[in-house]
């Protein structure tokens, strides 16, 4: 990550995001807690599920990824790629 190594955990990488000042404090927090939620519903699972995640979680999750990549420039066009 900018010439640093990648962080080996999520905890760490959102750490570094919100250093680097890509995420907020409060949108960390919530990182965290999309992390958080999404592993325990995904962890020692007994059956399939039948139904979705909470879509408010989908959205949250959906806007701090948008967050994140609309921080980083385009990167510049190649020749012969347009």
């Amino acid at each position: 990550m900018n010439g640093k190594a990648f962080p080996n955990s999520m905890k760490k990488l959102i750490k570094a995001l919100e250093s680097e000042g890509i995420l907020t404090a409060p949108g960390a927090e919530k990182a965290n807690e999309l992390i958080k939620v999404c592993r325990h519903m995904l962890s020692h699972l007994e059956f399939a599920p039948l139904l979705f995640p909470d879509p408010q979680a989908l959205r949250d999750a959906a806007d701090l990824v948008n967050k994140m990549f609309a921080s980083v420039p385009n990167p510049p066009l190649l020749r012969g790629w347009v």
